[in-house]
């Protein structure tokens, strides 16, 4: 059974199974079917050109039609999403159209209880990037971009979910997940260090299945810290996670380029993590709070006779 998808996007979720564009409250924006279905493939190609040529095999195929069908399309589009379209849906010169909005696309679940606002938490965070994504965007058609980073997001976030995370953000080649706060987990940060350390791997066994269709592999780095964030659960976006951690999270994640590391984690993490896990230290990050703080690899799991039993 194919699963069903939505897109979220500022304000809006597109719900193509159910052919709706959704208001922040809820209510149906009206949208033509050809202007619904450009924007969602805009949405499949978020942050990437999506060409005239593209448009016209997607919406028209075999079938003739000017430049100008394509333009009242996109009009319609923008008069839909109201006064801040303008700046999101980016007509690109002799190119095509670029939809720069943070999209996340996710099974929709229906909510069995009230929104319970915002809360300040302490948890463990996780943010992932992929090397070389932009230059991948450049080089790949919009279709055959949409499909390696689905099966690429499918496979990460999968194994993320198994391994306890709360996935809260897809976009570009970037993943945003937690492990701890409002649903308590006190073991938070080891477990952490297990998901992240499970996803590498997963990442690293997608290398040869997408060499085996042909397809450019994805390395992907990872930055994981624990600290104090709020988790907002209010707005038509879901869960999302706020503050100075997810800032450091981001920087840690960075210096991965640098040190040629694949996964980098703060000295906070190392801390709660406990010693479960081997560590190595390779420098320092800058933090809005303390200046700066450690940064160390994270190297693997320590064997049984090596560590307590901090995991179950």
């Amino acid at each position: 059974m194919t699963r069903r998808r939505v897109y979220r996007f500022g304000a809006f979720v597109l719900d193509p199974a159910g052919e709706a564009l959704l208001a922040a409250g809820g209510g149906r924006v009206p949208l033509r079917p050809r202007a619904f279905a450009l924007l969602r493939l805009l949405l499949e190609n978020a942050g990437c050109v999506v060409t005239r040529e593209d448009i016209l095999a997607a919406l028209w195929p075999r079938v003739f039609v000017t430049d100008d069908s394509i333009t009242q399309c996109v009009h319609d589009i923008r008069r839909a999403l109201g006064p801040g379209a303008v700046g999101a849906l980016r007509t690109v010169h002799r190119r095509g159209y670029l939809l720069a909005a943070d999209v996340v696309e996710k099974a929709p679940q229906p909510r069995t209880e009230p929104v319970p606002g915002a809360r300040r938490s302490t948890l463990s965070l996780m943010v992932s990037d992929v090397r070389g994504f932009t230059s991948l965007c450049e080089r790949l058609a919009p279709a055959a971009l949409a499909r390696i980073t689905a099966a690429y997001f499918d496979a990460l976030t999968g194994e993320l979910r198994s391994a306890g995370a709360t996935v809260v953000r897809c976009v570009g080649d970037t993943v945003v997940a937690y492990w701890g706060g409002p649903d308590d987990d006190p073991r938070h940060a080891a477990h952490a260090c297990r998901g992240v350390l499970r996803a590498h791997a997963a990442t690293e066994q997608l290398v040869g299945q997408f060499a085996e269709r042909g397809w450019p592999p994805m390395p992907t780095t990872f930055g994981v810290h624990t600290g104090r964030a709020v988790v907002s659960e209010a707005g038509p976006a879901g869960r999302a996670v706020l503050g100075a951690a997810v800032n450091l999270t981001v920087r840690i994640e960075a210096l991965n380029k640098r040190h040629g590391t694949a996964i980098l984690v703060s000295d906070a993490t190392r801390a709660a993590a406990g010693a479960a896990f081997v560590f190595r230290q390779v420098g320092l990050v800058a933090d809005d709070a303390e200046g700066s703080v450690p940064a160390y690899a994270l190297l693997g799991r320590r064997s049984a006779a090596a560590a307590r039993p901090d995991l179950p």
